[in-house]
Formats: C-alpha cells, structure tokens, sequence
C-alpha cells in the first residue's frame, strides 16, 4: 500500500528493460556467431512456484518479467543458433547483499558460465541454478 511507483519504473528500467535493450543491440551481431549465447541474471525470487526470499515489491516481480522475457526471446529465437536462458546465481556475497552470505561470487558465476558453454542442442528459454528451476 505504500509501493513507491518511481522505486518500480527504476527497478523495471534497470532488470527488465535494460535487459531488452542491451540484447535487441546485440543481437545482430550475435546472429553472425557460431555460437551464441546469452545469459540473463534473474533470481530465485522471481520464481511464482518458489516465492523466496524477503517481499520485495518492485525486485521481485522484475526478475519474474525478465523470466517471462527470456522465455519469449527464446521462442523468437528458436529458428537460429541464439541460446538464451535466465539463471539464479543464488545468495551470493556481494555489495548488493551487504556480504551477507558465505557463497563466493565465483561460486555464483559457475551456472551462468555453464550456461553461455552449452552445447548447440542445450536448452533455451529455461532458468537455472544448480539445476532447473520452477517459475
């Protein structure tokens, strides 16, 4: 009931359409690669079957929309070589987390680097942790 709007357009601008923006710029240099990859930071929070972490009004519906538009880019997508794919890369130690986490960033970065390593024929428009998750 006391949702900021201005909180929610900068959390949007910044997890959703920046996301947006930045690949619609790639793409089509992505389009001329062997094989391309995109990965798309989200978090577990954005999950409706999971609904983790703390309510957090404006972060949390934007990493379920940056689901959604994963899943949608990836549909688009599908008749070329792009792979697209959103993962979580858990409760990580960071600035955002006050280093509130004994998780290392490395630890974090290994699914998306698993991911932007997938083979030709590895799935698209999915979200990933250390396995696939719900949403």
């Amino acid at each position: 009931m006391t949702l900021d709007l201005d909180v929610v357009r900068q959390v949007l601008d910044t997890n959703v359409f920046g996301v947006v923006r930045v690949t619609n710029a790639v793409l089509p240099l992505l389009l001329q690669s062997p094989a391309p990859r995109i990965v798309n930071v989200s978090s577990n929070m954005g999950s409706l079957s999971l609904q983790t972490g703390p309510q957090m009004a404006a972060y949390a519906p934007s990493k379920t929309m940056l689901n959604s538009m994963t899943a949608q880019y990836a549909r688009r997508l599908a008749d070329t070589k792009v792979i697209i794919n959103a993962c979580c890369p858990g409760y990580v130690s960071t600035d955002f987390t006050g280093h509130a986490s004994d998780r290392a960033p490395e630890q974090g970065a290994a699914i998306a680097l698993h991911l932007v390593t997938l083979p030709d024929d590895g799935p698209r428009g999915g979200f990933f942790d250390d396995g696939a998750i719900p949403w």
